[in-house]
């Protein structure tokens, strides 16, 4: 691996897992950028250094673009102490097959929105995201970005 232009590259660690529970899509049609599909998102789970719940109500917006579609998810979830955390989740998937039916794993850019203190690293830190979708659920590994070198008092 190639060194980077500051002499380390980030290091990423695990920080929870979103399991989201999707409802059928509904393909809303073309637009100017591809065809519009929206992904009711019903419930789910959040496991790991958050525990919680995914509120229903949410949604995810896929713009397929031939064989690859963007996604813009919003929602919300609840923790096990009652705070709700917004989420706004984009990222691109290639699809894996000509039927667009199978889109594998791909990365997102998940941007939280807090007002609970406790969780304002969820606002102040870069996290990245690696999702897989099926018909019944999205999952989410989120990862936090981490400086590559340890500031001081600092053990990894």
């Amino acid at each position: 691996m190639t060194p980077s232009a500051v002499g380390a590259l980030p290091q990423l660690r695990h920080a929870f897992t979103i399991d989201a529970f999707v409802a059928p899509d509904r393909r809303i049609g073309a637009i100017d950028e591809g065809e519009l599909i929206y992904i009711p998102i019903t419930g789910g789970r959040v496991h790991g250094d958050i525990e919680g719940e995914v509120l229903e109500g949410g949604g995810d917006w896929c713009v397929v673009k031939g064989h690859y579609c963007t996604v813009e998810a919003r929602y919300q979830f609840r923790t096990a102490d009652g705070d709700v955390v917004d989420v706004l989740n984009t990222g691109v998937a290639h699809f894996l097959d000509d039927a667009q039916l199978d889109v594998g794993y791909f990365p997102t850019r998940p941007v939280f929105r807090v007002e609970n203190p406790a969780l304002r690293h969820l606002v102040d830190r870069v996290y990245l995201g690696w999702a897989r979708s099926t018909p019944e659920l999205t999952a989410i590994d989120i990862f936090e970005v981490l400086d590559p070198l340890p500031q001081a008092g600092e053990t990894r």
